[in-house]
């Protein structure tokens, strides 16, 4: 009888270990699933950085002075077509590289296609313009495939009042001024107009 009791007993504690055992491993399984899913709905699976997502979300974060840099590659599409996809992939890679080294205290991500973005909290327009000017010429000396590469950046303040989508508006068009102006440089967006 005593026998069969510690043999009950040892099941038990047998069973409980291997139930505490297969808990552990599930919950660990639920967790890293739980990242995986975090990575996919907030990282650029090409670049690492954060996606479109992440950054609009985090622009609720930001306060005056606040300064957004929109960015695109130049010639991106003539890259893509003369050498190709992979080698357009690696050009964005490259940019993703000088944006986590000239952007780390900001908020940054890959918006989609060739269009990069800086949400940067800094204390006035020249300190925007400086790091404008750092991340143009941080691209422009890279080399890959017989390539200088490139960045047109429109940047543009945020008024206290200005909604995202009117701020974002306005630094797209300082792009646009960009690009026309001959490339390869920044151009500060007008400031929010306000009725008298």
């Amino acid at each position: 009888d005593l026998l069969l009791t510690v043999f009950t007993i040892g099941g038990a504690l047998l069973t409980g270990a291997a139930v505490c055992t297969a808990c552990h491993r599930i919950r660990r399984t639920v967790f890293d699933l739980q990242q995986q899913l975090h990575a996919l709905a907030y990282q650029d699976t090409l670049t690492g950085l954060p996606n479109r997502r992440a950054f609009m979300e985090g622009l609720d974060d930001t306060r005056a002075p606040c300064f957004f840099l929109m960015i695109d590659i130049d010639n991106f599409k003539q890259i893509n077509d003369a050498l190709g996809h992979a080698v357009g992939d690696m050009v964005l890679i490259e940019v993703g590289k000088v944006l986590r080294a000239t952007s780390q205290r900001h908020h940054f991500a890959r918006l989609g296609g060739e269009e990069f973005a800086v949400a940067a909290c800094l204390p006035d327009s020249a300190a925007a313009g400086q790091l404008a000017q750092t991340i143009v010429d941080a691209v422009h000396s890279i080399q890959m495939h017989d390539l200088h590469l490139s960045v047109s950046i429109g940047l543009a303040e945020r008024d206290a009042e200005e909604a995202a989508a009117s701020w974002m508006r306005r630094a797209d068009a300082a792009l646009y001024a960009a690009k026309t102006g001959g490339k390869n440089r920044y151009a500060m967006a007008d400031p929010v107009l306000r009725m008298a």
